[in-house]
């Protein structure tokens, strides 16, 4: 083939336009975190780090699903709100996107975006949605707040390894840290310790998780100090979890009691270090060997599957809340999902505490916890009703929740380890009041049916997803059900998510909290 045979590629205007860089006003924040402007004839354009009002030069990027985005080249007229980040990654990591935004003006864009989404998505007018419950900027509230942490493992050019966080909008990048101000002081100094000490175990591993935990009321929690009434507040645990290619060397490996003391040199509350298998990993007699007590898989029957292995120290950690029954301490391995803001969980269980019977008030005949976990809300309300149910997938979680209601003399909790999605197919009773707690992408269409038409009195959804929680909140009022309210709570400082609490009634049974606000607006023509 000559040449002259050889097709051209088409330059359509927009690649053309996206070699140059334009200028635009950014108008408002969105669910997301971009900043939205519109270039001369309408178009749509989203710029990550951009703020409402700025006047911005951005080079247009590909458009995604009807989604166009732009990189932000320069800022030629700065917001008032804007700040100086913290982090000295936050440009390219992906894990904060508003450090360039004063604490106050997230807590407004935040409720700006939850707004919009219920009317946009649930078409219910914005007066439902009650002004975010923020925290203290600096004390343990905006920074040094995130109790649980997943680093990815990095390795460098020059062949060592290091804890990475993903880029933004780069989903196989990395970028290496050596400092993160949303996490408190232990777990960020813990970063640089296993960057210099732990290179042997990060050869072995695909990830990096760790803990600490403090209570709903220790604001001391990232200085490590443990000022709070838990006593376990500031320690943490850290779990290095095995890369399934190198599963054999990991169970042979024999120094991480030495890393542990090495460690804990540098992290004086570093309670306790695990390996974190693969899921169906097999630890044989064989694997253990007879001349190492590092690995715990020795009281397993040979070729029965595990997940965590202890290797020193403790690994397990309370978490400790209160409610008007009484003070509330939740035993967690590294591993377990549990709200990461101790300040936040603790407001999250007073906006649910104040939907259900009180505490000292005859009890209400039943609660079903869906989606329960470690039974963060399940065991604290347990003996407000006569029987609770607690539906969990994760039998490790539900395994937790059990024990602890067994050890504070709950008798009344049905905790069922399936899906919820198979619970509903299920014969089952109505329930007084369901309390919903769902995975971001929110709650399969069956289960919200049953749910509306299993529920005799209130619904209490919580949702880290405004978005899925609107679309949520509409297929309930459809079948009957009045949105009476809905309360964002700033779990996600220096992001743009946002926890919500949404309280519904039956229409027929409104109280004054649950007013025509709540309704629904008429669907576009």
């Amino acid at each position: 083939m000559g040449a002259s045979d050889v097709s051209k590629p088409v330059v359509k205007p927009e690649d053309t336009e996206s070699l140059a860089a334009v200028e635009l006003v950014v108008d408002k924040l969105v669910y997301g975190g971009e900043g939205l402007g519109r270039l001369p004839d309408g178009r749509v354009v989203f710029v990550e780090g951009a703020l409402p009002g700025e006047t911005v030069t951005v080079t247009l990027d590909e458009t995604v699903k009807r989604k166009r985005s732009g990189k932000l080249v320069s800022v030629l007229q700065p917001s008032a709100l804007r700040v100086e980040p913290r982090c000295c990654h936050a440009a390219v990591c992906g894990g904060c996107h508003w450090q360039h935004l004063a604490y106050e003006a997230q807590l407004q864009w935040k409720h700006q975006i939850v707004a919009e989404s219920l009317q946009r998505i649930g078409q219910f007018e914005a007066a439902v949605v009650k002004p975010p419950i923020g925290f203290d900027a600096e004390a343990g509230g905006a920074w040094r707040y995130r109790q649980t942490v997943r680093w990815a493992v990095h390795q460098l050019e020059n062949g060592r390894f290091a804890l990475a966080y993903h880029r933004q909008h780069e989903h196989e990048g990395l970028v290496a840290v050596s400092q993160c101000p949303v996490l408190p002081q232990p777990l960020e100094t813990l970063i640089q310790a296993i960057n210099d000490h732990g290179q042997a175990v990060l050869a072995m591993c695909g990830e990096v998780v760790a803990r600490t935990v403090s209570t709903g009321t220790d604001t001391d929690i990232g200085t490590g100090t443990g000022t709070g009434t838990g006593a376990d507040a500031g320690l943490c645990v850290v779990g290095f979890c095995a890369a399934p290619d190198r599963l054999e060397d990991v169970l042979r490996y024999t120094e991480l009691s030495a890393l542990y003391d090495t460690l804990k040199q540098a992290v004086p509350t570093l309670s306790g270090l695990q390996w974190v298998l693969p899921d169906g990993a097999v630890v044989s007699d064989d694997d253990n060997g007879d001349d190492s007590d590092d690995h715990s898989g020795d009281d397993n029957d040979k070729g029965q599957p595990t997940d965590f292995q202890p290797v020193a120290g403790t690994v397990d950690v309370e978490a400790r809340f209160t409610t008007t029954d009484g003070t509330w301490t939740f035993p967690l391995g590294v591993g377990h999902f549990f709200q990461n803001h101790a300040a936040g969980a603790q407001a999250l269980l007073d906006v649910v505490e104040a939907q259900l019977p009180p505490a000292s008030g005859p009890k209400a005949e039943s609660l079903l916890d869906l989606y329960a976990g470690v039974g963060f809300f399940t065991v604290p309300f347990a003996r407000r009703f006569d029987r609770v149910v607690a539906v969990e997938g994760q039998g490790e979680a539900l395994a937790r929740l059990v024990d602890y209601a067994a050890g504070q003399g709950l008798i009344n909790i049905m905790a069922l380890n399936q899906s919820v999605e198979s619970f509903v197919t299920l014969p089952a009773e109505p329930v007084t009041v369901t309390l919903l707690d769902p995975p971001r992408n929110g709650v399969k269409p069956a289960v919200l049916a049953w749910v509306a038409a299993n529920t005799m009195s209130r619904i209490v959804y919580v949702s880290c997803n405004p978005t899925t929680l609107a679309r949520d909140l509409r297929q309930l009022c459809e079948a009957g059900w009045q949105l009476a309210w809905v309360q964002p709570v700033d779990m996600f400082a220096q992001t743009y998510h946002i926890e919500c609490v949404a309280m519904l009634t039956r229409r027929s049974d409104v109280t004054e909290d649950g007013d025509a606000q709540g309704k629904p607006s008429p669907a576009p023509a």
